[in-house]
């Protein structure tokens, strides 16, 4: 009984978990939709700018078919606990990356 319960436990925690992730990722990307064609609207024009709104929707969606079937390879072959180490590794080495980057760049253009 006490099996089952934990079971079902922890069924119900990991359904909470990606409930929340899922949650999280609908607000991140309401923030992200607007900011993104706010920013293209005001650097491109008319007949460009659909094109570069569908290429960076396009761009977002192959990203994902490309990262979905790693994730779910890793999840089989690690676990999920390794998996998320992992991808928390490295997200926070592609972030340091690109915050030096983003930095260097800024120096640069404020310098000329």
């Amino acid at each position: 009984m006490a099996i089952s319960f934990g079971a079902y436990l922890s069924g119900s925690i990991g359904l909470i978990i990606s409930l929340i992730g899922f949650s999280i990722h609908s607000v991140a990307q309401g923030i992200y939709d607007p900011i993104m064609r706010r920013e293209i609207n005001s650097l491109s024009d008319g007949p460009v700018r659909a094109s570069t709104m569908a290429v960076a929707t396009m761009l977002g969606n192959i990203l994902f078919a490309i990262i979905a079937p790693i994730y779910g390879w890793s999840v089989d072959v690690y676990g999920h606990s390794k998996t998320m180490l992992l991808i928390a590794i490295i997200i926070s080495i592609i972030s340091s990356f690109l915050v030096f980057a983003i930095k260097h760049t800024l120096e640069t253009v404020s310098n000329n």
